[in-house]
């Protein structure tokens, strides 16, 4: 039985549908390798036409180098696999709808007028996300910050039971266990309440978690849920493109977001990795209505269908007493989103330091440019402090963090492994006073291909409790220094070949 659950798995069907795509290809070089010279020679003429149609696309020259060297260098192999795998075309019918999404939820924001004024020398950041996105940044809300899964989940279970309206739940991971049993009673019980619950998943994310039709079984249940981007065995490079984001919001009270997934590990019920850090926050106020704008347009496009926005942007958000800056935005891949946000934002971040930098990051695989800022911010004296896993979750990008290790300690950048085990926080503070909390690691997948959140913070009473944490966390960390940082020959012409592809991991 056990033997015929495996060859009929989700994972096996799909390997065998991926080999039967492609086959063919395989017989078509095989069936003219009588011709070979000549087929070399179209493939050749076709790998040039297709390098000028890569040299003048407008994007960064880091995703075009990649693609070239493929596909110069190995013109059949080159192209073939560009033709599969660089493929983010867009049906008709999907970008209508992207668009018409992206234009109610902008028409229903209206024109909320920001207050960006308090943002000092760090008003041209907010100032940059409000001219690409309907998102706008507000004093006078209430952000409590979470230094780990298990107060993050105490919170959200307490607040989930009192729930009067909807629920909207957006994640990357759902992994059955205590955490999810839980949330799943929970959500069972509001549905019988009368509470609206709308929930998306990522399929890729979670497909070792859930079964294929999960998702069936939550609508059978009253919850109104959805697959992200369901993969289905085409050789295609549209499946890149993940759900990364961890979104609940409850009524019109409060929104968390963080680097928590819904899965036992990130409460430490399990522990894979040692012990996992991770953190998370809770917005109450004007700000939550952002939030609420990030998940319809996710789920609209999931579903296939629009919202009418206005009855979930329209309600009662308390009028609290903070005086600092927030700010919650989103991020995406082409052609949903035409920059790439995150990666901009966080470099002008550090651009603006003028004491200190702190960041908390899983993957050390940033975009030439953002690397550069921060060895750049080092030279200039800054104390740039980042804090990476001890037990790394994925060996090889574990190994090509570490690749850029040397660079940034030459700099005078201080790197920490996080000893308890596996550091998943993804937080940057700068001069205690600004931080960015939420789902963006520091690699190409969060920059680049991955749907993206999170929180721009300016003088909030929470960044205290940030900074108080990445104190705590330093305390349980282990300075990276030339005795301690194995890194022989191998391991170093391995990373350079593989940061060669770094773009397209």
């Amino acid at each position: 039985m056990k033997i015929f659950k495996k060859i009929f798995s989700k994972a096996a069907l799909v390997f065998l549908a991926i080999v039967l795509q492609v086959l063919p290809i395989v017989f078509f070089l095989y069936y003219f390798a009588d011709l070979w010279w000549q087929l070399q020679l179209a493939f050749q003429i076709l790998a040039i036409l297709l390098a000028i149609v890569i040299i003048n696309k407008k994007e960064n020259p880091e995703f075009k180098a990649p693609w070239l060297i493929i596909i110069l260098l190995f013109p059949i192999f080159g192209v073939i696999i560009y033709l599969l795998f660089a493929n983010h075309y867009t049906r008709p019918r999907d970008a209508r709808l992207t668009r018409k999404v992206h234009k109610g939820i902008k028409e229903a924001l209206g024109q909320q007028a920001s207050n960006n004024q308090p943002m000092e020398d760090f008003l041209t950041i907010g100032n940059y996300i409000e001219n690409l996105l309907p998102y706008r940044g507000t004093k006078n809300n209430n952000v409590i910050f979470f230094p780990d899964g298990q107060s993050f989940f105490d919170d959200l279970f307490v607040q989930l039971e009192k729930a009067e309206k909807f629920i909207f739940m957006e994640y990357f991971i759902i992994g059955k266990g205590v955490i999810w049993n839980r949330i799943h009673e929970i959500l069972q019980q509001k549905v019988k309440q009368g509470v609206e619950v709308r929930l998306i998943y990522d399929d890729i994310g979670s497909t070792f978690n859930l079964r294929n039709g999960y998702y069936k079984t939550l609508r059978k249940e009253g919850i109104k849920c959805h697959k992200f981007n369901p993969f289905r065995p085409l050789v295609s490079g549209i499946y890149n493109n993940r759900d990364h984001r961890k979104i609940c919001v409850i009524d019109h009270r409060y929104a968390y977001t963080g680097g928590i997934n819904l899965a036992d590990e990130y409460a430490n019920i399990n522990a894979p990795f040692g012990y996992w850090k991770d953190t998370g926050v809770r917005i109450t106020g004007v700000a939550v209505k952002n939030f609420i704008a990030m998940f319809l347009s996710i789920y609209d496009i999931a579903s296939k269908t629009i919202t009418n926005y206005l009855p979930y942007l329209e309600g009662n958000y308390p009028d609290l007493s903070e005086d600092g800056f927030t700010l919650p935005f989103s991020d995406g891949p082409r052609p949903f989103y035409q920059e790439n946000i995150a990666e901009n934002v966080i470099t002008s971040m550090i651009n603006g330091a003028k004491k200190e930098i702190y960041i908390s990051t899983p993957y050390l695989i940033p975009p030439y440019r953002l690397l550069e800022s921060i060895r750049a911010a080092a030279l200039k004296g800054l104390d740039v402090r980042i804090i990476v896993p001890s037990i790394p979750d994925k060996k090889i990008i574990y190994m090509m963090s570490k690749s850029n290790f040397e660079t940034l300690i030459e700099a005078g950048a201080k790197i920490y492994y996080f000893k308890p085990g596996f550091n998943h926080a993804k937080c940057i503070l700068i001069d205690d006073q600004l931080a960015l909390v939420g789902t963006i690691n520091l690699d190409f997948r969060s920059l680049v291909h991955h749907y993206e959140d999170g929180v721009l913070l300016y003088k909030t009473s929470c960044i205290k409790d940030i900074s108080n944490d990445f104190l705590a966390m330093l305390n349980k960390s282990e300075i990276v220094t030339k005795s301690n940082f194995k890194f022989n020959v191998f391991l170093r012409l391995m990373s350079s070949i593989l940061k060669l592809f770094s773009s397209l991991l």
